[in-house]
């Protein structure tokens, strides 16, 4: 694994494979909350992006 730890800005999205890496998630302190969303795309956008949205 990378041993990469990535901060994003509240509200931020990125797009990852997770099959890329091994992932998960940092202890937080007691008085935080954290939320994920997590979002699973079709393939069929994938293609039509590398098919330049035709």
């Amino acid at each position: 694994d990378l041993n990469y730890v990535l901060d994003f800005p509240p509200g931020g999205t990125v797009a990852l494979q997770s099959a890329l890496a091994h992932h998960s998630n940092i202890s937080i302190a007691k008085d935080e909350i954290r939320y994920s969303f997590p979002q699973y795309p079709v393939g069929s956008l994938f293609r039509c992006v590398d098919g330049g949205f035709k």
